[in-house]
């Protein structure tokens, strides 16, 4: 038996402020707008459901009623509806044309055919939808038509393009549709979601793909990844808020021979990398660093590690660091950390035409897709993929460091971090001075103009067509030529080098169209 009957009196009640024990009740969410009803009197013109004491309100008796069902829990009894007449119940028009009592009836919803027409109730669908969130009433056979259900949303169909969801065909979520954006393409089976890495699938790095059995183990190292799918050990804090991470490729088999994988402790691992030396490669992957603390430095005085990190290495490895921060995406750091990327692709500008670090032109195509590019972003960090191997402590230590400065400069334009590096009173110039000398920095800060100029396209808007950051360089020269013995063919020959790399790489056919090369005319100032 209904605690109301139609006709009763009752009270919205959802409990002292806006939190409530009953605020999700088999399916059913108390959102915004009902709550707006709090407190008010309303008459119950329909009993949705007996069994589950589901009801329908309406703030007239007879009145057009609100489309949110309340169940007994959210109401209370005001006063009960006067005895039983002789009149008859309210009929209403539904859909189908046909006159029904209104207690037996349900309004149907957007994106129903019949929206704000009624229908019988037993021949309709309630549901909760996301995005946004908010209740809908529709025919039973409109259900499959109109609604989809994506990973656990209910979401309307034509309010989403079907490119973004797949089916699973695996794993924990087998035969549900999925966000292709948390879809990893498993070569046995088809689209796994990425949450189950390590537990139904695992990436096998000798072949660059995902499949649904472990890799085998090689030599006195873990399986490839084993640290990511088990969780990074973290020595960062509450108050941390710019995160670091090591990856170091190495090439030495007396270090395996030497020391077994249980001997490494301080938090870091010791795993197999397909792409080095099947007998003397091995990847040492670090626990999460706070960036500004300095539990990375104490770490370094262990013995092992350090010669683990000190160990030989060849052209083949690399040194890729993850870098994050706290209360935003990897994708927002990337575009705050924009103007120091062209520093990246100037440090490391060998590595970017290969393979496994990829440069892009245009920033938006560092959209986590494809892994193997020079800043490859991920949800809550970017991995730098471009940064070459790691010599020793000192450079592992200098790498942080430079990570630090980018830090504490988030938003700088690129003017601003090119004066930076010529600027001697600045900490970030006095940090590159710490590996170049003078001329050396001098041509970084060559190849960081251009990289900035076609990452930026300012060819357009440079008088010379060198681009506006080159120009900027080439003025900085005027300034700097009695302190700093440079010549032509050397300023010729570091823009010729950067040009034929930007050339090589995706988005930079563009750019090699429109730059103008420098003339020994434009340069005549050096003297020689």
């Amino acid at each position: 038996m209904s605690t109301f009957n139609v006709g009763d009196s009752v009270r919205v009640d959802f409990g002292n402020g806006m939190s409530h024990q009953y605020d999700n009740i088999g399916g059913l969410f108390i959102h915004d707008r009902m709550r707006e009803l709090n407190k008010r009197t309303f008459y119950v013109v329909a009993v949705t459901d007996d069994a589950l004491e589901r009801y329908t309100i309406s703030d007239t008796e007879g009145g057009n009623p609100y489309t949110w069902t309340f169940v007994k829990e959210w109401l209370t009894l005001a006063e009960p509806a006067l005895a039983a007449t002789n009149d008859p119940e309210e009929l209403v028009t539904c859909h189908d044309g046909e006159e029904r009592p209104i207690s037996k009836c349900v309004m149907l919803t957007e994106p129903s055919e019949f929206a704000d027409m009624y229908a019988p109730i037993g021949q309709t669908t309630k549901l909760v939808l996301s995005r946004p969130r908010r209740y809908v009433a529709l025919l039973d056979d409109e259900v499959s038509d109109l609604i989809i259900e994506i990973h656990g949303d209910n979401l309307v169909r034509a309010d989403v393009d079907e490119d973004d969801y797949v089916m699973c065909d695996g794993g924990s979520c087998e035969g549900e549709y999925i966000w292709r954006e948390n879809a990893t393409y498993v070569e046995d089976e088809g689209y796994y979601h990425e949450d189950d890495q390590g537990e139904y699938f695992w990436y096998h790095d000798g072949d660059d793909c995902y499949r649904t059995h472990e890799p085998l183990e090689s030599g006195d190292t873990l399986a490839y990844h084993t640290t990511k799918d088990n969780g990074y050990v973290d020595k960062t804090n509450p108050d941390t808020l710019c995160t670091i991470g090591f990856e170091v490729e190495k090439e030495d088999g007396d270090i395996l021979s030497r020391y077994s994988v249980s001997d490494l402790t301080m938090g870091w691992a010791r795993e197999h990398d397909g792409s080095l030396d099947d007998d003397t490669g091995y990847e040492l992957v670090s626990p999460i660093y706070d960036l500004f603390d300095d539990k990375l430095d104490s770490d370094m005085t262990d013995t092992t590690l350090r010669r683990h990190i000190n160990a030989d290495s060849s052209t083949a490895c690399g040194g890729h660091i993850n870098y994050g921060k706290r209360g935003i995406t990897g994708a927002q750091l990337l575009k705050e950390s924009a103007a120091f990327l062209p520093l990246f692709l100037a440090l490391y500008r060998k590595r970017v035409t290969g393979r496994w670090s990829k440069m892009k032109v245009d920033i938006d195509k560092y959209d986590g897709c494809d892994r193997y590019l020079a800043f490859n972003v991920q949800q809550e960090y970017i991995e730098f993929r471009l940064i070459s191997r790691v010599h020793d402590v000192d450079t592992l230590l200098w790498r942080r460091d430079l990570f630090r400065i980018m830090a504490s400069n988030g938003g700088k334009s690129v003017a601003q971090v090119q004066r930076m590096m010529l600027d001697r009173r600045n900490v970030l110039h006095k940090h590159l001075r710490k590996m170049y000398s003078e001329e050396r920095l001098l041509r970084l800060v060559c190849w960081y103009s251009q990289f900035a100029d076609a990452m930026h396209d300012t060819l357009s808007v440079s008088k010379t067509g060198h681009g506006v950051m080159l120009d900027f360089f080439i003025t900085s020269l005027k300034r700097v030529k009695k302190r700093i013995s440079v010549g032509i063919d050397d300023v010729i020959g570091w823009a010729q080098e950067v040009s034929a790399i930007i050339s090589r790489v995706d988005g930079g056919e563009k750019y090699a169209e429109k730059v103008k090369p420098l003339s020994c005319e434009e340069l005549k100032f050096l003297g020689k």
